[in-house]
């Protein structure tokens, strides 16, 4: 999604519009997106409240 767009971050309710499944995530689940994430040098960014906000580069 973000090669194709040209972005360096995607908004969560975008990727989620994408990829609808993320809405559904467990727990456990969550966690090993986050991991496949970091291992493509990418990390999900929090809103205050701990909710997702977006999925961006790592620095």
């Amino acid at each position: 999604m973000l090669k194709a767009g040209g972005s360096t971050y995607a908004t969560w309710p975008d990727a989620v519009g994408t990829v609808g499944a993320l809405e559904r995530l467990t727990p456990v689940d969550f966690e090993a997106f986050e991991s496949a994430l970091a291992d493509s040098g990418l990390r999900i960014l929090s809103n205050r409240d701990g909710s997702p906000a977006q999925i961006g580069r790592s620095i």
